[in-house]
């Protein structure tokens, strides 16, 4: 249990670096924040509960562990990274540049 708590705490951050912070800014920056909002808040109470919270992540930790083994490998972060940043202006790259550093 703590093993997979301890995988789901790390991919929770990770996809939280990577995506825009909730209090950003604005223009574009609102724009996400608010499809986010929208995606998460099941209920449309405008406020995101724990269980919202809860059940998005599981869902996000799902896709991210391909193989269903309950943990996300190197391997599987880097290819959800990669199908990440195909719609970038990169054309596939990742994101490089933006938040990549190792150039791995």
């Amino acid at each position: 249990m703590t093993k997979h708590f301890g995988a789901l705490i790390a991919a929770i951050a990770v996809i939280s670096i990577s995506a825009s912070p909730v209090y950003a800014g604005k223009d574009h920056k609102e724009g996400k924040n608010h499809k986010m909002m929208k995606k998460v808040d099941v209920d449309g109470d405008g406020m995101i509960s724990r269980d919202e919270f809860d059940a998005h992540h599981t869902q996000m930790f799902e896709k991210l562990d391909a193989d269903g083994d309950d943990n996300i490998s190197k391997e599987e972060m880097k290819a959800h990274k990669k199908q990440k940043g195909k719609g970038h202006k990169d054309k596939g790259e990742g994101r490089k540049g933006k938040g990549d550093r190792d150039d791995d």
